[in-house]
Formats: structure tokens, C-alpha cells, sequence
């Protein structure tokens, strides 16, 4: 289910998406700062339910603390594959050791 709503400001917007984590709000500040669409990223990760600290790991793991990379695959629908992929993947190592 989406958090993000119409009526919302950008405030709100961060405060929805980012569950308190301060990676995830510094993620979602940059994205908007650093392009004029940069809400609309913001949107797709709501659409695609990256929430809270899965917004840091797609940032510091998956995309190596790249900004642009981020917003690529996010526009791409890549991030989401990527991220589910690391989820079941860490899940996996997890009952391995036990």
C-alpha cells in the first residue's frame, strides 16, 4: 500500500517514506535536491514499496553510495529487483550459520 498522498508536502513525503531512519532521509533529500524530478524517484520507490532502512541499503550496498546510480535504477525498475534479490539472499545466509 502506498504512503505517499496528494495533499502531502515534501515534509510529509520524507517523514512517510523514511520510517525515521536518517540514511534514508538524507537518500530522499538528495534525490530531490539534485534533479528537477527528483519527487517523482521518490514516488516510484513508494509505487515499488522501498520503505525506511531498505532505501539505505539500496543506497550504500546496491548502489554504492551513487546518487545518480540510485536514480538510474530506479527509473530503470532495476532497484526493486536488486533489492528483493540482496532480501532473500541475506535471508539465505541467515539459515545457513544458523
Amino acid at each position: 500500500m502506498v504512503r505517499i498522498k496528494l495533499e502531502m508536502s515534501t515534509q510529509d513525503v520524507i517523514v512517510a517514506m523514511c520510517d525515521g531512519n536518517p540514511g534514508a532521509i538524507n537518500v530522499c533529500c538528495q534525490l530531490i535536491k539534485t534533479d528537477e524530478h527528483g519527487l517523482m524517484d521518490v514516488l516510484r520507490m513508494d509505487t515499488a514499496q522501498i520503505y525506511g532502512p531498505n532505501i539505505w541499503v539500496a543506497y550504500k550496498d546496491i548502489c554504492d553510495e551513487d546518487i545518480e546510480e540510485m536514480r538510474q535504477r530506479l527509473r530503470s525498475g532495476e532497484l526493486e529487483i536488486l533489492l528483493k534479490a540482496n532480501s532473500s539472499y541475506q535471508y539465505y545466509l541467515k539459515e545457513q550459520t544458523g
